[in-house]
């Protein structure tokens, strides 16, 4: 099946427009999917005016962007693509998963974290994170990027990757995929 999807991408000589149906694709998989949600969650969460809410969603789709291409480089220099997958597809859901449940039970209050001598360093640490505003954003679409479901890993792993190796556009395109991915995140 995928490589009938790759010849039909290949048959029409669209790299790009392919990366970012791709993208598109990927970003309603379950995995990316949560983790738009939390981004925007975390973007809107100090809304000062729609440019800066816009701005931060594309910086978290840059983040995005950065680490595709960096994961498409390690491949096209020679790493191998199951290898690198599947880490992410062993590792990422049991680490991402348990951080974004207490990520979220910390923002709700349910969890709460008292140090008794600690407090005023606690509170500068928080004032310092909340501050970083467009660097957080990008922070966030890099580490939320690697978390690949077995879906969005079939998609860049089995498709976006070969199709990367075989284009004349190569490393542009998990550029393309990371806007696919992210496309809904800066229409808040």
């Amino acid at each position: 099946m995928i490589e009938t999807i790759s010849n039909l991408i290949d048959g029409n000589n669209i790299p790009i427009l392919s990366a970012l149906l791709l993208g598109i694709l990927t970003s309603i998989s379950p995995c990316p999917l949560a983790t738009n949600i939390t981004a925007v969650a975390y973007i809107s969460k100090d809304i000062k005016t729609p440019r800066h809410t816009i701005l931060s969603g594309l910086f978290y789709t840059l983040g995005r962007g950065i680490s595709y291409t960096l994961l498409a480089m390690l491949i096209y220099f020679g790493l191998s693509t199951f290898q690198i997958s599947s880490i992410f597809q062993g590792w990422g859901d049991k680490v991402l998963g348990p951080v974004l449940i207490i990520i979220g039970l910390v923002m709700f209050g349910v969890i709460s974290f008292s140090f008794k001598n600690n407090n005023k360093k606690i509170e500068k640490v928080k004032l310092w994170l909340s501050s970083k505003g467009y660097l957080g954003s990008l922070a966030l679409g890099m580490l939320f990027a690697f978390a690949f479901c077995p879906y969005s890993g079939v998609l860049f792993f089995g498709v976006l990757i070969p199709l990367v190796l075989k284009s004349s556009s190569g490393l542009i395109l998990p550029a393309v995929f990371a806007l696919g991915t992210g496309w809904k995140v800066p229409q808040i």
